[in-house]
């Protein structure tokens, strides 16, 4: 009897094993660190996957490859899972990443999404959706092949068959191996037939193949006589079969009959010994392709593939932004792809920009360099002799017109440059940097930080000044640089080192001497010789030299400096023609319809048509219709048949796609939702915070990001926040954005785990019922802490992921004057915070930089024009420079003819204009002493609190005394917080007052000074609001950012509005007011909810005893101090006593007409009688429930009752009201605050303040609300004055107008607007270890 050959697959890949060995040798001539790393994760312990997944990593060791395998328990979640796929994904030294099937786990897991969570650049088993597409086009070079398959074909190609005409049944239609083996049979010319379950009379099918592929799992399912004579048989198959003979007792077959089939057979393969080992073999062939890939081996042996965009030059060239906006430019993704970066070596800011990682160049450490060409000029002229321009030009030349890899390398403009003389500076013409604005305005950051490293470091020089100035005893210096935290004393790294530059061989605080103390603490820097100046990115000539520290309490340390124009860092960003743009043509369906057609047309015009038509030609299928129609039972005809069914299926998946851009249906039938409140836990977590995927009824299809709980002592030592942040993996925010009904298109990325969302989705959203609005306070502030943030968070991770609702939590983002002085971090805490704490707490997308950045534009402009206007006399002089003649015309800008409409001077030729007309038009006349616009930087500078500017000799006699106040102070702040769209901030920023006419008392406004819109150029970005997420995965608006003392103190109301159109009505807007409940509260529901028309639900006020016990006369503390003993033991009365300030607080509430759930968070040392006690007693203030809440250390799950209570309270009727009406008198206003939210007797103004109110009445601007600028330590205007004081009469000191922001603001007491640094700030302990780029210290 003769057998067909046995196509071996053990002695096949042995052979290719060497090979593959020989491939990593020969990479490793052009990068000695080159080695392929494959990570296998296994989910469970199946012994066959143990097997399995242990001959895999025992084949990539003998091939000197990395080999990892990730095991994972059986309870491990879905959350989980991801987020180690998520690690491996950015593993630079992981090239290849499979997920081992079946996932051996009890919880429900969907195994296609995690399978397409694997990076497709790392998924070498073929299986992702992007793998499989490229497969099935015929694509067979840029993805990878399924393993199995591949295998499958090597061993076919072994036998010498060729393929090409060959019939080819491929029995299964798995994902894994039937489904892509028969693409790759196609696309290798083969013809193909694929059987299944269904398949009928399949015998018949097989016995006419010439090749045969069977993956179905059945043992011998296939039998001799299918097979056709000479056939080429594999079998993929591999199934135990009891044997007894056998020593396991069991024995391996496939899915053929071996024997009976290798009788007719040509080729077959064995089971064990076939397909498997090949299946192995293929893995490390594509995981050694993903290595050579990433290391770009072999390194020169390719031109970039990048595709250039046609130029089409016209005369005269149109400006600079005319032709930057003509090309549409190639997502910045695109374009790393065709030059070789990897996915993981950027991260992208925007569509059209990208940070590159530095990974970049370890990858590429052994590549060889190109040509280094430096572009250089005469000496400068004001004619400009394009250096830029010829640099992008040609780069473009070589790149995209002579086929060489080219990169331009330019410097980031500066924004002093774009806003002064020069404009922008990328290059000009047809050879220029893309899109332009992106490249002149802020970029990626790069200026804003270097602007506030330098100023932080300013900051810190004149501080430390000031302190040993003030600190003449040296202990009591030491004591404050080196102070005892939790009974310890201990020097931090930088003190370390400042201690072995001073050759002290001493690292413990107690063993230094009192000399060596003195030169530890004291470095006596000599003020005339500071070479460190401030900087800002703004033109501002008056800050060329000042006089700094003019203060009360900066007394004795003021010093002459000058401020520079901010350095920019070199940023390298493509240029134009084959590095940034590509070409994309937008068109309608009506011209995709109608091509179409016309390709039918063209088509049909060259069939042989001989019967006679009206029009010389007919139209026929591929099928002879008469001929055929006779035997087939049915048979579509042409035209007629295929053709109108396109085309209505093309408007189903138009309609479909628009459905789900619509959000359609909006709302689900809420009888019929199912929800999942309960969630298992597994048995092994002792803290069971993990939960499953679940889909919401309104859409949120929300997975949770696994919490590891913190291990608790007898006194419940918690990790530190940036600790409990560090052991989270958040989720892509791409992926956290698909999961709330976010479309890619409405949201660009700001690095892997933030986004800038895009005020589109409300357009397309404008239907949306909208879900609760909860707005989250608290008790008046104390130094203790009462934890409003983590509170907001932990209550949406209790409503998002354990009660099964649509949630948001909005919030504002932290100013770096606080995250570097006193506070540090402000994303919430413990296991409820913003994650990653570090992207939250620092620069986050650069709104703050960019408020500053206008700021202190419109700052400049003011002193400019004071200065302009003083040193030219002649009125003409100055129209004719502020009208110029440009090529032969003088005419007025938009804004010019706004001041004109103003003016009521109804011409629009700058010739028509009188004389009279023309001094009223230019002279502002701006009173120096009326200026209420002050300058502003992100740090804390105490001596910026009062300055003298101008005192340089080009600015002589307009000098004058200013201050700097913290960014997040700017009116722009507000301002943002509160417009509802662009066109409303743009609005909001025109009418701007920085202070009044000289002469006529009228306000002189931003638009005044003809730079509003420059200002809101500025800030275009900052509408749209900043997409993050908690430490349970839930997600976050980050948005704005003013304080509440002095501005509003809350998050914006672009975001709440969102976030309560995306949840639904079923859902939840969890939103911060800053501070007590008499601050930010009181603004919230007066000023924002006034402004944007929306109606809160509810209000959720925070405690502590701990707090309580301080407004109920316990002793003051200091930050870091150890607590007095009153804090730490039991004390109902003192918690009774310090209730008043609560039940004042929950009254406040109930002015405005909402119900009211108190959080009271727990301490380890509150006691049971004292939570009851005050439960017990906010109920019957009229609180709607009171409730004990943990989400600090157990993240949503400690918040759950909290969430379920806030439920029921949303579900009551809202009788929601402001407390005054606007058209009654300022005074009034301020005395109904005063009286009803503060409880004070009357209030009393000053004689400035009475002005003020006067001068605002006349002017008609007084129908605004009020915004109290007073002390958050206490409901009066006396910080150390606690609990609920009655009967005293609140004095207002002064009164300011922001009309911008749409209030008045009046000054109770003394109000810094600039916070100072201690002697020991936080950014003492703050460091970054360059490798990770890990930070610690960062609270």
């Amino acid at each position: 009897m003769s057998f067909g050959v046995s196509l071996s697959g053990t002695s096949l890949a042995k052979s290719m094993k060497e090979a593959l060995a020989y491939e990593v040798q020969e990479a490793r001539v052009y990068n000695k660190d080159f080695k392929p790393g494959l990570a296998v994760v296994q989910v469970g312990d199946r012994q066959d996957s143990n097997v399995y997944v242990g001959h895999k990593m025992k084949v990539a060791e003998e091939l000197d490859f990395k080999a990892v395998h990730v095991k994972l328990r059986q309870s491990v979640t879905e959350a989980e899972i991801l987020s180690t796929i998520e690690t491996l994904n950015d593993d630079p030294t992981i090239h290849g990443i499979i997920v081992q099937l079946p996932l051996d786990c009890v919880h429900e897991v969907d195994v296609l999404k995690c399978t397409m969570h694997v990076d497709p650049l790392k998924d070498v088993d073929g299986l992702h959706p992007l793998n499989a597409g490229k497969l099935a086009q015929g694509d067979l070079s840029s993805g990878f092949i399924p393993c199995t398959p591949r295998g499958c074909l090597e061993l076919i190609k072994s036998s010498g068959v060729e393929l090409e005409g060959k019939s080819a049944c491929v029995i299964g239609r798995s994902k894994i191996v039937g489904s892509p083996m028969a693409s790759l049979l196609k696309w290798h010319n083969a013809t193909v037939t694929v059987c299944h379950s269904k398949t009928e009379n399949i015998v018949q099918i097989v016995q006419n193949t010439d090749i045969v592929v069977v993956a179905v799992g059945s043992p011998k399912i296939v039998q001799g006589h299918w097979i056709k004579p000479g056939a080429v048989v594999v079998d993929c198959g591999i199934n135990s079969v009891e044997d007894s003979s056998a020593a396991r007792g069991y024995r391996l077959v496939g899915d053929v009959d071996y024997v009976a089939c290798a009788e007719r057979a040509a080729f077959i393969t064995p089971v064990p010994g076939g397909v498997g080992p090949m299946t192995v073999v293929m893995l490390m062939r594509n995981t050694l392709e993903s290595a050579k890939r990433f290391f770009n081996i072999p390194a020169q042996a390719k031109t970039w593939k990048a595709s250039s965009l046609p130029v089409s030059p016209k005369s005269p060239v149109p400006s600079d932004i005319e032709v930057s906006r003509t090309q549409t430019p190639k997502p910045i993704s695109r374009l790393a792809g065709e030059i070789g970066i990897l996915p993981s070596e950027y991260s992208l800011y925007g569509k059209y920009k990208a940070k590159v990682s530095l990974d970049l160049e370890k990858r590429l450490s052994s590549a060889e360099l190109g040509s280094y060409v430096v572009v250089t000029g005469i000496t400068p002229t004001p004619l400009g002799e394009g250096k830029s321009t010829t640099t992008v030009g040609l780069s473009q030349a070589l790149c995209a017109h002579l086929a060489r890899n080219t990169f331009a390398c330019l410097r980031q403009p500066s924004q002093g440059v774009t806003f002064g003389i020069k404009g922008g500076a990328a290059g000009g013409g047809y050879s220029q940097v893309i899109p332009m604005e992106e490249f002149n305005l802020h970029l990626t950051g790069d200026i804003h930080a270097i602007t506030a490293a330098n100023n932080l470091l300013a900051a810190a020089i004149d501080t430390r000044m000031l302190h040993e100035n003030n600190n003449q005893d040296d202990k009591l210096l030491y004591k404050r640089l080196v102070p005892e935290v939790k009974g310890q004393r201990k020097f931090n790294q930088c003190q370390l080192r400042r201690l072995e530059r001073l050759a002290i061989c001493k690292t413990q605080p107690e063993d230094l001497t009192d000399d060596e103390i003195r030169h530890f603490c004291r470095l006596d820097i000599d003020p005339d010789s500071i070479t460190w100046n401030r900087v800002l990115d703004t033109n501002d000539r008056h800050l060329r030299k000042i006089m700094i520290g003019l203060g009360d309490a900066e007394k004795g340390n003021s010093r002459e400096l000058e401020v520079c124009v901010g350095q920019s860092l070199v940023v390298l960003i493509p240029g134009m023609s084959g590095f940034q743009f590509g070409c994309v043509i937008s068109t309608n369906v009506r011209f995709i319809l109608t091509a179409i057609s016309q390709a039918f047309l063209k088509s049909a015009l060259l069939c042989n048509n001989p019967a006679p038509a009206a029009r010389g030609y007919r139209l026929v299928g591929d099928v002879d219709y008469v001929a055929c129609a006779e035997r087939a039972a049915f048979i579509t005809p042409v035209p007629g048949g295929v053709g109108p069914m396109t085309v209505v299926m093309l408007m189903r998946n138009t309609l479909e796609s628009a459905k789900r851009f619509f959000n359609i249906p909006a709302q689900v039938d809420l009888e019929s939702a199912r929800f999942i409140s309960d969630f298992e836990q597994p048995e092994d977590r002792k803290n069971p915070v993990d939960f499953v995927i679940r889909e919401d009824v309104e859409g949120f299809l929300v997975a949770g990001v696994s919490q590891k709980p913190c291990a608790k002592t007898k006194k419940s030592v918690y990790p530190s926040d940036i600790e409990v942040s560090r052991t989270q993996t958040p989720k892509p925010i791409s992926r956290l954005a698909g999961e709330i009904g976010i479309l890619p298109s409405e949201y660009s990325l700001y690095g892997k785990y933030k986004a800038k969302v895009s005020l589109d989705l409300e357009k397309r959203l404008s239907s949306a019922e909208l879900g609760s609005y909860v707005v989250v306070t608290g008790i008046t502030p104390t130094p203790l802490g009462e934890g409003k943030s983590t509170t907001t968070v932990g209550l949406s991770q209790a409503l998002c992921a354990h009660l099964a609702r649509n949630t948001f939590a909005c919030l504002r983002q932290p100013s770096q004057g606080v995250t570097f002085g006193i506070k540090g971090g402000a994303a919430g805490g413990g296991y409820s915070q913003v994650i990653p704490m570090e992207e939250f707490n620092l620069h986050l997308t650069g709104d703050i930089h960019a408020i500053t950045a206008a700021n202190n534009l419109l700052a400049a402009a003011i002193d400019t024009r004071m200065l302009h206007e003083n040193n030219n006399q002649d009125d003409k002089l100055l129209y004719k420079r502020l009208v110029p003649e440009v090529k032969g015309q003088r005419k007025f800008n938009q804004c010019q003819l706004r001041r004109l409409e103003r003016l009521a001077i109804c011409k629009t030729q700058p010739e028509d204009l009188t004389d009279d007309e023309i001094r009223h038009f230019c002279r502002l006349d701006i009173d120096p002493d009326s200026i209420t616009w002050n300058r502003v930087l992100d740090t804390n500078d105490r001596h910026l609190r009062k300055i003298m500017i101008g005192l340089g000799d080009a600015e002589k006699g307009n000098s004058r005394e200013a201050q700097f106040d913290i960014a997040v102070a700017s009116e722009l702040m507000a301002i943002l917080a509160l417009s509802s769209d662009l066109d409303d901030m743009r609005n909001r920023v025109r009418r701007i007052v920085i202070g009044y006419n000289k002469h006529s008392g009228q306000p002189v406004t931003a638009d005044d000074l003809f730079v509003s819109d420059s200002l809101t150029v500025l800030l275009k970005d900052t509408v749209e609001p900043t997409l993050m997420q908690t430490v349970e995965g839930s997600p976050v608006f980050v948005h704005a950012g003013p304080f509440a003392n002095i501005a509003h103190g809350n998050s914006s109301i672009i975001a709440d509005r969102l976030a309560l159109k995306l949840v639904g009505p079923r859902g939840f807007c969890v939103t911060e007011a800053g501070f007590g409940a008499d601050i930010g509260m009181e603004k919230f529901f007066n000023i924002k909810c006034r402004t944007s028309g929306l109606k809160p639900n509810l209000a959720v006020i925070v405690a502590s005893v701990r707090a309580l016990k301080m407004h109920g006369g316990a002793p003051k503390v200091s930050p870091g101090q150890i607590l007095p003993k009153e804090y730490s033991t039991q004390n109902v009365k003192m918690v009774e006593a310090g209730f008043s300030n609560l039940a004042k607080q929950i009254e406040n509430a109930r002015l405005f007409g909402v119900p009211v759930v108190v959080a009271l968070n727990r301490f380890e040392s509150d006691t049971v009688e004292e939570l009851e006690a005050v439960q017990r007693l906010a109920r019957g203030a009229g609180a709607f429930d009171a409730v004990i809440c943990e989400h600090f250390a157990k993240g949503g799950l400690g918040a759950v009752q909290l969430g379920e209570a806030v439920i029921r309270a949303s579900a009551l009727p809202s009788s929601f009201k402001c407390l005054y009406e606007l058209n009654i008198p300022i005074e009034e206003k301020i005395r109904t605050i005063a009286c009803k939210i503060y409880g004070a007797k009357d209030v009393s103004l000053s004689e400035a303040a009475k002005k003020a109110a006067e001068k605002y009445e006349s002017l008609g601007l007084s129908n605004l609300p009020i915004c109290m600028a007073k002390t958050h330590l206490s409901l009066s205007h006396e910080p150390d004055v606690k609990g609920a004081p009655q009967g005293f009469v609140l004095p207002i000191r002064a009164m300011r107008l922001s009309y911008g922001a749409g209030f008045i603001y009046p000054l109770v007491g003394t109000i810094s607007t600039m916070p100072g640094l201690t002697t020991r700030p936080c950014f003492v302990d703050i460091v970054i270890d360059p490798m990770s780029k890990q930070i610690d210290g960062l609270f």
